[in-house]
């Protein structure tokens, strides 16, 4: 059998699975899996990757950008991903790059932020210092639709999905701010002017609320296997 493609978690392009051992786990016997990462992450140390030590010798680690043609012997059965597509610029590109490594019949599923994502984060970041939004971008149902069939899938699903999550005031959202939603725009301030920045975000938002908006992908590589 193909190895199945796990690009699961996100604070990068590509980064280590959060996820695919609870998905995957009735699976164990019969699926190779190989997870994609960032240069930056350790596979060694990282914490997300111990859900993956059950796999053993079952589980490659691939050091790769979505962006860019994979470095994947053959082709895979099943492709599957979340919050990550978002931070990769060109979805063109991706799309294609995946469709190269997936065979014919099979299947991608993954879940992304869409159109609308975290948009009063945006609104505050808007008003505060120049205004950088930061990297990610969020697509539409219908262009990610466009992009899929151009690159050669079929059977081709996509929708958005509102999954609205409320904190509680002060420090446990402005913790969250912090750690998951503005990393990239922390990094590029002096250590001492981050925690006012956080907070001043916070404050400019209507409610201790993240409106997450979730773009969900269904698809099928075109031809049939064995073709």
């Amino acid at each position: 059998m193909s190895p199945t493609i796990a690009q699961t978690a996100a604070a990068k392009a590509t980064v280590p699975s959060d996820s695919t051992q609870s998905r995957w786990s009735g699976h164990r016997a019969s699926v190779d899996i190989i997870a994609i990462q960032t240069p930056e992450i350790d596979s060694a140390s990282d914490p997300n990757n111990q859900r993956l030590a059950p796999f053993g010798d079952r589980i490659e680690y691939v050091v790769a950008d979505l962006g860019q043609p994979l470095p994947i012997d053959g082709t895979a059965d099943a492709i599957l991903s979340t919050a990550t597509f978002h931070w990769v610029p060109d979805h063109d590109a991706l799309f294609k790059n995946l469709a190269a490594v997936l065979r014919p019949g099979g299947r991608l599923v993954a879940q992304c932020g869409g159109y609308g994502n975290i948009e009063s984060v945006k609104r505050a970041l808007a008003t505060i210092g120049d205004g950088w939004l930061g990297p990610a971008h969020y697509e539409t149902p219908m262009a990610t639709v466009r992009r899929l069939d151009a690159a050669g899938f079929v059977d081709i699903e996509c929708w958005l999905t509102d999954e609205p999550t409320r904190f509680e005031p002060g420090e446990p959202f402005e913790t969250f701010l912090r750690t998951v939603i503005l990393g990239p725009n922390l990094e590029r301030l002096p250590a001492g002017e981050r925690d006012a920045f956080v907070r001043e975000v916070a404050d400019r938002m209507p409610e201790p609320l993240i409106d997450y908006v979730r773009l969900n992908i269904t698809a099928r590589r075109s031809g049939e296997a064995g073709r």
